[in-house]
């Protein structure tokens, strides 16, 4: 996550957003951002069910490998859908529905194809991109 993160936030001077429902986790990416320099990084302690962030306040939201995670992926996309502006991008990171030495359960996985088709009843502009043999990302994109 550190590395993803970190190139976002260097790249712009706007407010970074990490959201995490584990505060070690935020704990830990505070340090190595301190040992980089990075300031712009603001640390949301919070699960996706309801995100502590105004409507219509973010313009990027990156999901990397936790969606398959949620209660209620539906629920989670509308609360991306509320945080995000108008034209807003998401770009969600998940495992392939594979089995591979690391990562969840493959019980646990959900198929790109099954994801992209939920994001898209989600009446959200997606399209799949296969990122390597064991992960996949959407690309979508708020109307």
């Amino acid at each position: 996550m550190d590395t993803l993160l970190f190139q976002f936030a260097k790249s712009t001077n706007n407010t970074v957003y990490a959201v995490d429902i584990e505060p070690k986790m935020l704990d830990m990416l505070k340090e190595n951002a301190v040992k980089d320099n990075i300031e712009n990084i603001n640390y949301v302690v919070n699960d996706l069910v309801e995100i502590k962030l105004e409507d219509e306040s973010v313009n990027k939201a990156i999901i990397s490998m936790v969606i398959h995670e949620v209660s209620s992926i539906d629920h989670t996309l509308n609360e991306i859908k509320r945080i995000l502006k108008p034209g807003g991008q998401l770009l969600l990171i998940e495992w392939k529905a594979i089995e591979t030495e690391s990562g969840p359960p493959l019980h646990e996985r959900i198929s790109a194809t099954d994801m992209l088709e939920t994001i898209q009843n989600a009446n959200i502009d997606a399209e799949l991109i296969d990122l390597n043999s064991q992960h996949y990302a959407v690309k979508a994109r708020m109307k």
